[in-house]
């Protein structure tokens, strides 16, 4: 694994078993991304995990848009809140931060073009804990983070040309591992739109400086950061890869503090990165002649640079370094540095004719190579023996990954009722370590091919019918590891229709797959031929009907609806014999899911609104042989039956215009029995499963 990638704390992702697949009042509430002004606040409980996250946006113009420029930067607010509880283990992990930026009502200067200088303050503060980890996880992590700063400075900007650039001085403070440390803080910002260069060009730049100096430790922050991006004009500019260049160039610091395997006294580790990106593009129109012959011949190129560099050192002590209780999980205390490049190209030809015929071909190349070694010149007094072994495993994170794609798309319309698709691709991934410690060095080729067919019988009646092979060869160069070469193919068959009148809507879904995987070993041993290759396969179907019975209660716009919900599916696995084709039945896995809703339903109001009640059940049972039974041969039978089933409700206010308050919440209260065969036993349960999506557009 890369420790280039960064510590990070993500939610377990979790099947939402309280929300339908299908739902007709969803509004995508839960991609929170760019929303204006407004407050979010939801919470999930799903068995023994409780989910709580808040949000706050605001943000106003503190100066006139009346100019050329409209001013970018706004007086803004922005709270984040999230918090996490895990009943089984009762470890709670809580994160909250803070954004304040506010432009003070004084006009320090301003000319008659509407340029101005205004003084300024920013505030932010974040923080991060997480409680009930065990001591050996507290001591290799950061269980507890707190950091902040508050600034005021002069802001400045152009109504003539939209530069926006602010300079503010300040006080930092920062805690870490029962580490606290204050000191000062100078932070600016830059920023120009898009200046026009040449005739056909635009460039424009952001820049950001962020330094912190702590008196605990000579600790050091820095997070600076130069953008610069040049767009043309020519060839098609809706997309985003249209000669349009860009550049960063970034410098990160950060002090960072742990405690050592062989001591309880906190060392602190000096972290800083320089990094650059690189991204060009050249789109060139071979033809273009849309009005007339509808064809269009377009080519595209895209190149990528992309340095990082990555230096670590600490204060540890050489002595400490040399004890046997230092492990090596604490390898990563020790002066390191870390190259890395990724380099990408990639070329593409699209290719329409009389707006019935869409095709595209495109190919790819992209490296990335990450070296970790050992900055043995910067450590004293410590045995050869220790440094090498210090060296390998620091460069056991070594790699270097290739990665190569070819695929092509056909896309055939011969008339408004009907479409054929087609596309193949192949990937093949060269992944290779210099470490003799790492043994995951591989090639991979994954080759898909699908085709599909899209009708559309009627205004109301539509249908979608798609089959896709994929055949994946994964060889490991390694001998250590080439007992798991082997060759996976599978084909899949998928399918839907939907029927949509003002009286009803329905959906029918289903699938069938089958993954055959191959050991390639056991070609070479007679003996073992047939053994450990392995099939997979499955059936889903699913259905959902929502129609309106005609009722009318309260208001002329709320009506009563029903709606039904069902889904089937199985699972199996076997071993598979390829000289004999033939498989034997290993595990089944099966459940079927099955939802009946009544409710009032408000969709031509101003606010829609929705209120449903019904009952959900749930059933899961597990198949296989029966290792606990007596008998001589193991019979193929039902191993462990759940049931679940009880009320459930929806209840889903949207917001009016765009704007205003919106709610959606579900709860389901189920009595669940789960029952065992192979060793009798049965028990009984009470399950709460409750969502709560709450926001606020103002």
């Amino acid at each position: 694994m890369s420790i280039l990638a960064a510590a990070s704390v993500s939610a377990q992702t979790l099947p939402d078993s309280a929300h339908s697949v299908l739902r007709f009042d969803t509004t995508g509430v839960n991609n929170m991304g760019g929303i204006p002004n407004g407050a979010h606040i939801s919470f999930d409980r799903l068995l023994s995990i409780y989910d709580w996250s808040t949000r706050l946006d605001y943000a106003v113009p503190s100066m006139p848009r009346l100019q050329r420029f409209p001013y970018i930067a706004m007086d803004t607010i922005q709270l984040r809140g999230d918090s996490r509880f895990l009943e089984d283990n009762a470890i709670t992990t809580t994160s909250a931060s803070g954004y304040i930026n506010v432009d003070l009502p004084l006009n320090v200067w301003s000319n008659v073009a509407g340029s101005q200088i205004r003084p300024f303050t920013a505030i932010y503060g974040s923080s991060y804990v997480t409680s009930g980890t065990s001591a050996l996880s507290s001591a290799t992590n950061i269980d507890r983070q707190v950091e902040g700063f508050g600034v005021v400075g002069p802001h400045f900007f152009s109504a003539s040309s939209g530069i926006d650039a602010t300079a503010g001085v300040g006080l930092a403070q920062a805690e870490q591992l029962g580490v606290n440390a204050a000191g000062e803080i100078l932070r600016g910002t830059f920023y120009t739109p898009a200046q026009i260069v040449t005739d056909n060009t635009l460039l424009s730049a952001t820049s950001l400086i962020d330094e912190r100096f702590y008196q605990e430790r000579s600790e050091r922050y820095s997070n600076d950061r130069a953008s610069f991006g040049a767009v043309s004009s020519l060839g098609n500019t809706s997309a985003p890869d249209s000669n349009h260049a860009f550049l960063t160039a970034a410098l990160s610091r950060q002090d960072f503090f742990f405690s050592a395997d062989s001591s309880a006294a906190s060392v602190k580790q000096e972290r800083t990165e320089l990094s650059m990106l690189l991204r060009d593009s050249l789109n060139y129109p071979f033809i273009y002649d849309m009005s007339k012959s509808g064809t269009a011949l377009t080519g595209t190129i895209d190149v990528l640079f992309e340095p990082h560099g990555i230096s670590r050192t600490s204060d540890i002590a050489a002595s400490a370094l040399s004890t046997g209780s230092f492990a090596d999980i604490s390898t990563l205390l020790v002066p390191s540095q870390v190259s890395d490049l990724h380099i990408a190209t990639a070329g593409r030809l699209d290719f329409q004719m009389s707006r019935t015929i869409i095709a595209e071909a495109q190919m790819s190349y992209d490296e990335h190579t990450e070296n970790v070694s050992l900055l043995s010149n910067q450590i004293a007094g410590v045995e050869p023996s220790l440094l090498t072994k210090f060296a390998d495993n620091l460069n056991a994170s070594s790699y270097s990954a290739r990665t190569t794609i070819a695929g092509f798309s056909f896309r055939y319309s011969p008339g408004i009722r009907d479409v054929f698709q087609i596309s193949v691709s192949d990937r093949l991934l060269n992944y290779d370590t210099p470490s003799a410690l790492n043994d995951d060095d591989h090639d991979q080729l994954i080759s898909t091919a699908s085709i599909g067919y899209l009708r559309n019988f009627s205004d109301q009646l539509t249908g979608e019918l798609d089959l896709r092979g994929t055949r994946t060869h994964l060889v490991y160069l390694m001998s250590d590891r080439s007992a798991q070469n082997n060759v996976t193919q599978s084909l899949a068959l998928n399918s839907h229709a939907d029927y949509n009148t003002t009286s009803m809507f329905a959906r029918a879904s289903g699938e069938v797959y089958a993954t055959y995987t191959v050991l390639d070993y056991l070609d070479s041993i007679p003996s073992l031929e047939g053994a450990g290759n392995y099939v997979l396969r499955g059936l889903s179907l699913s259905d959902s009907v929502l129609f309106p019975t005609g009722i009318h209660l309260f208001h002329k716009t709320v009506s009563i609806d029903v709606e039904e919900l069902a889904t089937l599916q199985v699972d199996e696995r076997g071993s598979y014999d390829v000289p004999a084709f033939s498989e034997q039945l290993d595990i089944r896995i099966s459940s079927l899911s099955a939802t009946l809703l009544i409710g009032f339903v408000d969709t031509a109001g101003a606010a829609p609104w929705s209120v449903r009640a019904g009952v959900r059940g749930f059933v899961l049972s597990r198949s296989g042989q029966n290792t606990a039974s007596l008998s001589v041969t193991s019979n193929f039978e039902e191993l462990e039956r759940q049931t679940r089933i009880g009320p459930i409700m929806f209840v889903t206010f949207l917001r009016s215009n765009g704007l205003g308050p919106m709610l959606i919440a579900s709860l389901w209260y189920s009595g669940v029995k789960d029952q065992t065969y192979d060793v009798p036993s049965i028990s009984y349960a009470r399950q709460l499963e409750s969502h709560l999506t709450a926001q606020w557009i103002f």
